[in-house]
């Protein structure tokens, strides 16, 4: 791990993590692949070097109907677990938790906000902070505590 953070471009593949969650969100036989990346950015976002490496600009145009933005790898991730929550499968409700650690992780080392990604935070609040979710569950209340942290 501290190899890939400090010798390789950790950008380069979170690039094709972020595709490969945002094209499988829907379809059930490739959750697992989702669960897999969503861990995979969980662990490296634990680490300062990787939340710094994030501010890089994001120039890449992706094959999928991802909304265009001029921003950071720390957007593309934002918009990313956005979409997930919005439009994904409701198997992926577990993992609403992790989604949310991992923009808690990268937060501090986020120098600066595209504005489809603040639009997609405030959207996320909007969601965790309704009545009917907030009433879906025992820990519901959670998500809105770590994304309001």
């Amino acid at each position: 791990m501290n190899h890939l953070l400090t010798q390789c471009d950790v950008n380069e593949i979170i690039v094709p993590i972020c595709f490969l969650m945002y094209q499988s969100r829907r379809d059930p036989a490739r959750i697992g692949l989702v669960h897999i990346c969503t861990f995979v950015l969980l662990k490296l976002s634990g680490e300062r070097s990787f939340g710094v490496n994030l501010n890089k600009p994001f120039k890449t145009k992706l094959p999928c109907d991802m909304p265009l933005f001029s921003g950071s790898h720390s957007d593309l991730i934002s918009i990313t677990l956005h979409k997930l929550v919005v439009n994904g499968a409701y198997k992926l409700v577990p993992l609403y938790s992790c989604f949310i650690t991992i923009i808690c992780n990268i937060s501090p080392y986020w120098k600066s906000m595209s504005l489809v990604s603040a639009v997609k935070l405030v959207n996320l609040f909007e969601l965790f902070s309704s009545p009917k979710f907030l009433y879906s569950g025992e820990s519901a209340h959670r998500h809105l505590a770590l994304l309001l942290e």
